[in-house]
């Protein structure tokens, strides 16, 4: 039996609970290398639908006069943190505040994909500002299981 192609949305909202069971220590070691390869799978799901708009003519182009709403500007905050939580993850040797992080950001992008319409967005530069946010949502993430 193939399997059901999962949507963006249910795509981010899986990858938010594995990283919440990741927080809150729900997971042994048996189990984290399943939810990890899950986790690596979905966000491959992602980056095909990207590679899907692209293909389609939709693609990420400069956004510097997009004006940005609230969901867009929490988001583009979050992953500019990615950097700074590294590096405090490293110095205390804490890799919960990698996870912390990714799940917070997992359920930030969560909240805007369902607020905000990506490939469903008429407005083009808006549209390749929301692509450009997902791109790096996706790569920001997958960096951030990497490390775990």
């Amino acid at each position: 039996m193939a399997k059901k192609e999962v949507t963006y949305a249910e795509a981010m909202a899986e990858i938010e609970k594995i990283l919440a069971r990741l927080r809150n220590e729900e997971m042994d070691v048996d189990s984290l290398a399943a939810e990890v390869k899950r986790a690596t799978e979905l966000i491959a799901s992602c980056k095909a639908r990207l590679r899907k708009a692209e293909a389609e003519g939709i693609e990420a182009v400069p956004y510097a006069a997009v004006e940005t709403g609230e969901k867009e500007t929490a988001l583009i905050q979050a992953l500019a943190e990615f950097p700074e939580v590294v590096r405090a993850a490293g110095q205390t040797y804490s890799p919960a505040l990698i996870a912390n992080y990714a799940y917070d950001t997992v359920k930030l992008y969560n909240s805007f994909y369902h607020d905000c319409p990506v490939l469903r967005e008429e407005d083009e530069a808006r549209r390749s500002l929301r692509l450009a946010l997902t791109a790096t949502c996706a790569r920001t993430v997958a960096a951030a299981m990497s490390l775990l």
